[in-house]
């Protein structure tokens, strides 16, 4: 009997403990290739992983979760110029980010898909660091 209660509290801790530091997150958007991403809170990110982002408050969207790739770091060198959208698809105005060189405390991030609303755009803009929540896994 102290075994089955030993397994069943191991059990509880580590369900706690996947609750506190992971979530699913759902990409409702076309921007990304997966729609379900596995969120462990807290794990260092990188260039190149994709990212939650929770705080981050657009000109557009107000108190909404995004998933993004990580694409510029601090010092890292912003590139104007690409082929962007000068509207949404609801018509509203996109103007470019001319931002040259990433600064401390921020991020760039954007998604695979050419139509994505990210830091390519002033009005989505760069991202603090803080906004970040943890590295997403693309599950499907």
């Amino acid at each position: 009997m102290k075994k089955i209660i030993a397994l069943y509290s191991l059990f509880i801790i580590f369900l706690i403990t996947l609750l506190c530091w992971t979530e699913i997150q759902i990409n409702r958007s076309s921007s990304l290739p997966y729609s379900v991403f596995f969120v462990v809170k807290k794990m260092p990110v990188h260039k190149g992983d994709f990212v939650s982002l929770k705080g981050h408050q657009t000109k557009y969207f107000k108190d909404t979760n995004f998933t993004k790739r990580l694409e510029g770091i601090a010092g890292d060198t912003i590139s104007c110029g690409a082929e962007l959208k000068s509207k949404t698809k609801h018509g509203k105005p996109l103007t470019e980010l001319c931002t040259h060189v990433v600064p401390e405390g921020f991020v760039y991030v954007k998604a695979d898909h050419p139509d994505s609303f990210d830091s390519r755009y002033q009005e989505f803009g760069l991202v603090k660091t803080d906004h970040i929540i943890g590295r997403a896994f693309p599950l499907w």
